[in-house]
């Protein structure tokens, strides 16, 4: 009995070496005569060179294969070079004409598992690499009775990415990912997307960090130019930055120093504090920037709407600043170029011509009478009484002069006043206009 199965084994090793064959994990000495068969089966198509060749009988047709790709996590974005660094499962299938078995010839086996290097495999690369592409490629492929091949490749994709940083840090950026061939063309290998992608959205298990994948869309148009005449497939991926690191260290403080300027207005121009206080905030906001500046993308066309807000805030209060300066000259009378060029004129649009009259014609009265009485009052050495009587005519001019001073002072601060009140107007509608233009533009694409 036992030479008459050691006869039948013989018999199936040479029959199968005749068959095309495939490879698994050789078994030990105690496995199945089945299985002990279907590993000498393998074996001899897998050390021949026919294993290496593209599996398909007839050389005329192409081989189909099937490329799934799992998106796990974006892990980065390059703005200044421009790169997306991506990991993602890869898987791709085949069929392999040369290993087809009946699983009931051999104790049921349906599939088996075998070196991937000993293998012919779809050289399919990344077309739009931006570097060397790092993967754990598995050691090991699946094969199916019915000839079925699938490998399973966790890759770190390091793509090229064209980057619009103009909305920043509302930004959603679209790259291109195109899977070609390396060495076989159109008529010997073809590219498909299996079917857990191609309905239009890919497969996302995570998202974390700055980035999130919003969508990965594939293209299905068999007409779209392939690069080098090879056989391609590509999809588009979508991700979009997290603002809200962004927005609470860049706009929010910005914000707050705005309204503190404008709270500023409420304190008179006139007083010292208020050019202070101005002062003070310009020179925060200005340290501010230096500090976040690392915070900012590289840009290379056009400057970000963030940064035109930064900027222009700057800007703002640069102007508030130097039109605190400006009023408090104007307003405590201390610009002579002022009294003499533009105050008369700001006086007559006002309505108040009449004021140098007010003021000088009594000062003439009063001093002149005052002189009158004087030199009437006595002819030789004055007395008492004339002496007296000048104190009071000295005393009643410099309450005049304070008087007239003091006039003088309340309408330089009137002024002064109009003119803050007018740039505040101002201030506020420059802040409303470009307010709403950036939410306009940032509404886009949010």
């Amino acid at each position: 009995m036992s030479v008459c199965y050691r006869e039948v084994l013989l018999w199936m090793a040479a029959l199968v070496h005749y068959l095309p064959g495939m490879h698994c994990d050789i078994p030990n000495s105690s496995a199945d005569p089945a299985s002990l068969a279907l590993s000498q089966w393998l074996s001899s198509f897998l050390d021949s060179e026919a294993a290496q060749l593209r599996p398909v009988r007839d050389w005329q047709r192409s081989v189909s294969v099937k490329v799934d790709l799992s998106i796990q996590s974006v892990l980065d974005v390059d703005e200044k070079n421009e790169r997306l660094l991506l990991y993602v499962l890869y898987i791709q299938g085949w069929v392999n004409e040369h290993l087809r078995w009946d699983p009931s010839m051999f104790g049921g086996v349906q599939q088996v598992t075998v070196p991937s290097e000993r293998l012919w495999r779809p050289d399919v690369i990344l077309f739009e690499i931006a570097g060397m592409e790092d993967y754990d490629r598995s050691p090991q492929v699946s094969i199916s009775h019915d000839g079925w091949v699938e490998q399973y490749q966790p890759r770190l994709l390091e793509s090229s990415c064209p980057l619009n940083l103009f909305h920043f840090p509302l930004d959603t950026h679209i790259c291109n990912l195109t899977f070609i061939s390396q060495a076989h063309t159109e008529g010997e290998v073809e590219l498909y997307w299996g079917p857990g992608i191609s309905g239009g959205q890919g497969d996302v298990s995570f998202s974390r960090g700055e980035w999130e994948l919003t969508s990965l869309t594939v293209h299905t148009n068999p007409r779209r130019r392939k690069p080098n005449n090879r056989p391609s497939i590509s999809a588009q991926v979508t991700v979009r930055r997290r603002p809200l690191l962004y927005v609470m260290m860049l706009l929010l403080p910005t914000s707050l120093l705005i309204l503190l300027d404008l709270l500023s207005f409420l304190i008179p121009a006139y007083l010292k504090q208020r050019l202070s206080v101005t002062a003070t905030i310009f020179t925060g906001h200005f340290i501010f920037l230096i500090a976040i500046f690392t915070l900012f993308p590289p840009f290379s066309i056009k400057l970000p709407l963030i940064e035109v807000y930064l900027f222009g805030s700057l800007g703002l209060l640069a102007c508030s600043t130097m039109e605190t300066a400006v009023v408090f000259q104007i307003a405590n009378g201390k610009s002579e170029w002022f009294r003499k060029n533009i105050f008369p004129s700001l006086l007559l649009l006002s309505g108040r011509s009449h004021w140098e009259t007010m003021i000088e014609p009594e000062r003439g009265r009063s001093t002149g009478g005052a002189v009158d009485s004087v030199s009437t009052c006595h002819h030789g050495s004055p007395g008492p009484a004339v002496q007296l009587l000048r104190d009071l005519v000295r005393i009643r001019q410099d309450l005049l002069q304070i008087r007239r001073e003091q006039t003088l002072l309340d309408l330089y601060r009137e002024v002064g006043c109009s003119v803050d009140r007018g740039y505040l107007y101002l201030h506020c509608l420059v802040l409303l206009l470009g307010g709403a233009a950036l939410l306009r533009e940032w509404d886009k694409h949010v």
